[in-house]
């Protein structure tokens, strides 16, 4: 038994150790440099593998939960630097402070009183035009734009 604690320990210690590295080299550079975009891009990668997160992306978990997700890895794209370490252990910290607003997140876009937003969706086999709107007036093309159109055929 005290090898798989052993294993455990040094896996905590390793996810701990990348999780500090990686936020070191984020805080480092200037918000949107290349640099800072490859080490958030490391980052939130590394984040989204952790266990605790993998369930907010599965294929039967409702819409929100992902969507609440993303606004909460956007946030913490916005406000690593104000991550303090508390514990021995980053990757817990951590956990525990992205989980804290992910929790709000999720309760603000389940709240019935949340202004849903309307989800823009468009599908081939659907109509976008409105049914009851009189469309003979505007053109959508006209002849004289359609003869003066650059020839796009292809040798």
């Amino acid at each position: 038994m005290s090898t798989v604690l052993f294993l455990v320990k040094a896996f905590m210690d390793d996810r701990d150790e990348r999780l500090r590295q990686l936020i070191a080299t984020v805080c480092q550079h200037p918000d949107g440099s290349r640099e800072w975009r490859k080490a958030m891009s490391r980052l939130l990668i590394l984040i989204q593998g952790l266990p605790e997160f993998r369930k907010y992306s599965s294929l039967d978990c409702p819409d929100y939960f992902l969507d609440a997700l993303n606004q909460t890895l956007e946030w913490f794209s916005q406000n690593v630097r104000n991550f303090q370490p508390r514990t021995s252990s980053v990757g817990d910290d951590l956990i525990r402070w992205i989980k804290s607003y992910l929790y709000w997140r999720i309760k603000d876009l389940n709240s019935p009183s949340f202004p849903s937003r309307k989800k823009s969706h468009l599908s081939l086999d659907e109509s976008f035009l409105d049914p009851d709107a009189d469309y003979s007036d505007r053109t959508i093309l006209s002849t004289e734009s359609r003869n003066t159109s650059t020839n796009t055929s292809f040798i």
